[in-house]
């Protein structure tokens, strides 16, 4: 059996050399030195090798300290080399002083002259191997170790793969190639890969010792290594690394997202290009990368990780081999108002973040859900709020540290979003900044276009105006035909560069691209004004509204200085929808302020609402200015008692 290094040491003949130290010249000596058997070489090899007794030739070369070569022949890395006298067990050497080496033994079953193994053809059916050793001036004896190996054959086998799981392209090409220290090659095999894990190549009777190998692949870094081999059966695991796809390469093309009807999901996609210098289109065939497509609204992602393998290239042009991957995602979640699309890819360690595109939703589309619509016309700041009360027998566990209405109070503030443990969803755009449209105002002048259904609205600032922004319109003359002054638009069809836009009836409208049309340029000055909004929607899992009572009122979160306040209710059961407003909190000149509540927080209830079986079967609006007192002994009619102490 063919043994370890170590187990060779322990098992095989130990050889020493007692040298003599003849100083001949300034940094090199003459050395004499006589091998001695330490114990009876009785260790003999399975398959092949001789033992030193069995030798006629030995052949003793002087090295520097790496590990001996089975190759022999004669090297610029030789320091001397001679033939061991097998009568006297001597060998004469030329050794530089100072300086650290190994001896290096050859053993020949037939009688052979140092001219003859200067070549290096003739196999060596075993060879042994010493320690390092350092000669000085001063040096008169010295004992150096050397090991003997009976036996010196394996069989390697090298298993190459790469270190991406996503492994190799059946169909390319590589080579391997093996090679003694000397830069002799022992082996050369040139493969094609037909398992894309994993390719094997074994080498049969490949002698002890130390060893360099190369594997090179379309796609992957080269591989060199140095390896040992001292057993009877060693492996090489390579694996390799696949040349990277730089992140400077990447692009995209024909982005787009698409709300899917009126749903509350879109679809995005587009197009991954890849630009490989053509200099490097054979050394790289893989992309290692994740990629996703994120709505930033509410961070939903959705994985289009690309391929590992490059595609066929679709151009090559005199600079670059051009890779394209179209991608999508479906079904995005969206949330109420404006929602931002991005792809990003990440490869080794670095990302690229590209805008899709974005979509409006509107939520209060759905006839399945309840939609409330805050708007004003000036004034900072306000919040919508609700309390909701499943049933009038539900009892709502309350969490640690929650207050006494905090599983059931809504307020209007997307971080404030809560899930009922009814499975009740409230959809949440918080209260905007109005506009500026011009100097900081959210009024502008405007003329129409009546042939193109177009607003034009000179000298305004359209970059914070967003599709379905509320407005309202008036004249001091008269409107343009079509168009009516107590009416809350939605704007759509934005071009800030030409500053015009477009005019429809409802949000969903806007959404679509469907502009009111517009018959005559009316007359006088015409103004447009920029509305505040904020929504809630309420809606359950399954796409219903909770059954349960609902309080809906408006709190002005810093002052009193709301204008225009208009709460728009709508949802199963109701058509067409109901609109309480507009009103006032602002105290004006003439010292009244419709919502009476002149203390801090300022607050004026305005719905109480109450569903069963999915659909609105009450809606109250409350007057402004009066409280829910009055309402409190006429609640159970269709839910039942509710605590008073909650009013």
């Amino acid at each position: 059996m063919i043994r370890s290094l170590g187990l060779i040491f322990l098992l095989s003949s130990l050889l020493a050399g007692c040298a003599d130290i003849e100083p001949e010249t300034q940094g090199t000596a003459f050395v004499s030195m006589r091998l001695e058997k330490d114990s009876p070489s009785n260790q003999r090899s399975a398959t092949k090798g001789i033992t030193p007794e069995e030798a006629k030739t030995i052949l003793v070369v002087l090295r520097p300290p790496s590990q001996c070569s089975s190759n022999y022949g004669n090297s610029t890395q030789d320091m001397d080399r001679a033939l061991l006298d097998l009568s006297t067990q001597e060998v004469e050497l030329m050794v530089p002083l100072e300086t650290q080496m190994k001896l290096c033994l050859y053993f020949f079953s037939e009688d052979y002259g140092l001219t003859e193994l200067n070549i290096g053809d003739v196999e060596a059916e075993s060879f042994g191997e010493s320690d390092v050793f350092i000669v000085d001036s001063e040096t008169t004896s010295a004992t150096i170790d050397v090991v003997y190996w009976g036996t010196f054959y394996s069989t390697l086998t090298a298993k190459i793969s790469s270190k991406s799981s996503a492994g190799f392209i059946i169909g390319t090409s590589g080579s391997f190639k093996l090679s003694d220290l000397t830069g002799i090659a022992l082996k050369e095999d040139n493969f094609t890969i037909s398992d894309n894990q994993s390719h094997m190549i074994i080498v049969e009777e490949l002698a002890y010792g130390s060893y360099t190998y190369q594997v090179e692949m379309s796609g992957f870094s080269n591989e060199v290594n140095t390896f040992v081999v001292s057993n009877s059966e060693e492996t090489l695991d390579i694996k390799l690394t696949p040349n990277p796809v730089d992140i400077s390469w990447i692009s995209f093309e024909n982005l787009d997202v698409a709300q899917i009807g009126t749903t509350d999901e879109a679809n995005a996609s587009g197009t991954l290009v890849i630009k490989v210098p053509l200099a490097q289109k054979d050394g790289v065939k893989q992309i290692l990368s994740t990629m996703v497509v994120k709505n930033s609204t509410n961070s939903v992602t959705i994985n289009v990780t690309p391929p590992t393998n490059l595609p066929a290239a679709s151009l090559v042009d005199e600079e670059f081999v051009h890779y394209r991957i179209d991608f999508a995602a479906y079904n995005v979640k969206l949330e109420t108002g404006s929602n931002l699309f991005d792809v990003i890819i990440s490869i080794g360690g670095k990302s690229k973040q590209v805008e899709i595109g974005s979509v409006s939703y509107d939520a209060c589309v759905d006839a399945n859900t309840m939609c409330l619509k805050l708007t004003w016309s000036d004034g900072s700041d306000p919040d919508l709020h609700s309390m909701y009360w499943p049933d009038w027998g539900y009892t709502e566990t309350l969490g640690t540290g929650s207050a006494f209405d905090d599983q059931n109070h809504v307020y209007g503030h997307p971080s404030y979003q809560k899930w009922l443990l009814t499975g009740d969803k409230v959809h949440l755009e918080d209260a905007t900044t109005l506009p500026t449209l011009i100097n900081a105002s959210n009024q502008t002048t405007f003329t129409v276009d009546a042939g193109a259904n177009t607003l034009f609205l000179s000298g305004s600032d359209l970059a914070d105006v967003s599709v379905s922004t509320p407005v309202m319109l008036s004249s001091d003359g008269t409107l343009p035909g079509g168009l009516d002054a107590g009416t809350i638009y939605y704007l759509h069809g934005i071009d800030n560069v030409n500053k015009t836009v477009q005019l429809a009836t409802n949000s969903l409208n806007a959404m679509q691209g469907t502009a009111v049309n517009i018959t005559d340029q009316g007359s006088g000055t015409h103004t447009l004004t920029a509305l505040g909004a904020e929504t809630q929607v309420w809606s359950t899992n399954n796409g219903k509204v909770g059954d349960g009572t609902y309080l809906v009122w408006v709190e002005d979160v810093s002052n009193a200085d709301l204008q225009g306040v208009r709460v728009e209710l709508s949802g199963p059961g109701l058509n067409p929808s109901i609109t309480n407003g507009p009103f006032r909190f602002k105290d004006l000149d003439d010292g009244v302020t419709e919502a009476q509540n002149l203390t801090e927080p300022y607050q004026q209830h305005v719905f109480l609402i109450q569903v069963q079986n999915g659909s609105i079967v009450r809606s109250d609006k409350i007057p402004v200015g009066s409280t829910v007192d009055a309402l409190k002994n006429g609640l159970n009619a269709e839910i039942g008692n509710l605590p008073a102490s909650l009013f």
